[in-house]
């Protein structure tokens, strides 16, 4: 099954391709050994069919190997593959003039064919091991990598076949993602290579003529002062290059840094109003307490009056005596007066205007008697302050004396209400060191700032050694 597996992985029109050039180059060296008279003049193409079956030999090898394998030991492989290249540059057989190939009797093989493909596998194990490091650190490493066989092939020297690594190279960047103006660089300094090194040959191909251009682009002064104008061309576009990605970095972060706060705001505002509905909450329980409180008061008072209004009436229908009668009668009627009168308050009471702001008061100003403060008290209003300043000093009260339980170091308290003819002053205020209260209790003062501005209120918060205080001042609103 496994080598079905490897056969079907095959990609055989590429094979075929192979095997056609193959034979193409058999038979154009076997036609290159004929002369004008017909006879065969070498035994080169027997060289080429041999070479040719035993590279098929080996592709049909490797291609049952797993090359993945080789990252386990592909660093190695390199390391040995300089030092081979070091070894035949100085030890080298020396051939058409380079000491590129390393001989074994009449046998010889060439390293640098070999280590083309040592060099794939290892820019490979480098670029996938590095995906999440910088772009440009990246880029760097690989022209290292590169630099490395092609200075050593150099020193057999082979300018051919170290030109060979530079397309792979390119190729390869750009399979793992390397930017383009980075790839862009490497075809650069090719283009210039070349351009500079074959000016001169150009110059003396030209036959009895002097082409100006070309001998003013030879002049060896000129190439100095052009190649350092290169460089520093590129030198001020990559600083260009860092400050526009450091420009877009922070415009990227300055675009998180906004939307986060957006976010933090819409999440403030929603905690200020599920704040707010719960005191609004608490206070309409209260509400409900002095309401049933007020509907015992009827069911006891009222209920005693009626029961006296009734015992009377059946007294009175007993009484023969005239001015008994009437004295009974007036008594009668200031009972059932005073039942009546003690409806009509109750019934005053149960609406949401009449919401008893003391009692409110006193019952959020329990919980700090119940920790140890020593608590004072000063409420000085009328019954008639509108409903909605009451549910908004209720609700401060009720923070405020939240945050004095959470945050206060001291033992007293004082909370006081007043009533002036042109305003309402409420002032809460406690003997402890709370200096950090404003960063810990920040959603709360911002509710209490909230209410007090839709108010049109006053409202100021000092804290420090001395303790922590809230001061209000509300003006009065006109009546029509």
């Amino acid at each position: 099954m496994k080598k079905l597996k490897i056969f079907s992985a095959i990609d055989y029109i590429l094979l075929f391709c192979v095997l056609c050039l193959t034979v193409i180059g058999i038979v154009f060296i076997y036609s290159a050994a004929i002369d004008r008279n017909g006879v065969l003049t070498n035994q080169n193409y027997v060289k080429q069919i041999f070479w040719g079956i035993t590279g098929l030999i080996m592709m049909l090898f490797f291609s049952c190997y797993d090359y993945r394998k080789t990252e386990r030991f592909i660093f190695w492989l390199a390391i040995v593959a300089c030092l081979v290249l070091l070894y035949t540059a100085k030890y080298g057989k020396y051939v058409k003039g380079s000491t590129s190939w390393i001989g074994i009797g009449n046998f010889g093989i060439q390293p640098s064919e070999f280590c083309k493909i040592i060099f794939i596998l290892f820019l490979a194990w480098y670029f996938n091991n590095s995906e999440n490091e910088n772009p440009r650190k990246r880029f760097i490493v690989a022209c290292c990598i590169l630099v490395v066989p092609i200075g050593l092939i150099m020193l057999q020297p082979d300018l051919g076949t170290s030109l060979v690594f530079i397309p792979v190279f390119i190729f390869m960047c750009f399979v793992a993602g390397i930017e383009l103006r980075y790839i862009a660089i490497i075809l650069g300094l090719g283009f210039f290579t070349v351009l500079f090194t074959m000016l001169p040959v150009w110059e003396t191909q030209i036959v009895r003529h002097t082409v100006p251009v070309i001998k003013f682009l030879t002049d060896s002064k000129l190439r100095m002062i052009f190649t350092i104008a290169i460089a520093a061309i590129m030198l001020i576009s990559s600083v260009l290059q860092q400050r526009t990605a450091s420009l877009d970095r922070l415009e990227r972060e300055f675009i998180r840094t906004r939307d986060n706060s957006a976010e933090m705001n819409m999440l403030l505002s929603e905690k200020n109003r599920q704040l707010r509905n719960n005191q609004f909450n608490e206070i309409h329980l209260a509400t409900l307490k002095e309401r049933n409180r007020i509907a015992r008061e009827i069911h006891d008072n009222v209920g005693h009056l009626l029961s006296r209004s009734i015992i009377q009436l059946g007294a009175l229908r007993l009484i023969k005596d005239e001015n008994v009668r009437d004295e009974g009668l007036a008594s009668l009627n200031d009972t059932l007066n005073n039942a009546m009168n003690s409806i009509r308050e109750s019934v005053h009471d149960l609406h949401d205007e009449s919401i008893d702001l003391k009692a409110v008061l006193e019952e959020s100003v329990k919980p700090l008697e119940n920790k140890g403060f020593s608590v004072h008290r000063d409420f000085s209003f009328s019954r008639n302050m509108p409903v909605n300043i009451k549910l908004t000093f209720a609700g401060i009260v009720k923070e405020g004396v939240n945050n004095i339980i959470k945050h206060s170091s001291g033992n007293s308290a004082k909370i006081i209400l007043r009533e002036h003819p042109a305003f309402y002053q409420l002032m809460i205020e406690d003997n402890g060191s709370c200096s950090d209260y404003h960063s810990s209790g920040g959603i709360g003062l911002t509710n209490m700032k909230d209410r007090i501005d839709e108010l049109g209120g006053i409202i100021r918060i000092t804290s420090g050694k001395e303790g922590f205080r809230i001061f209000i001042t509300v003006k009065k609103q006109e009546e029509n």
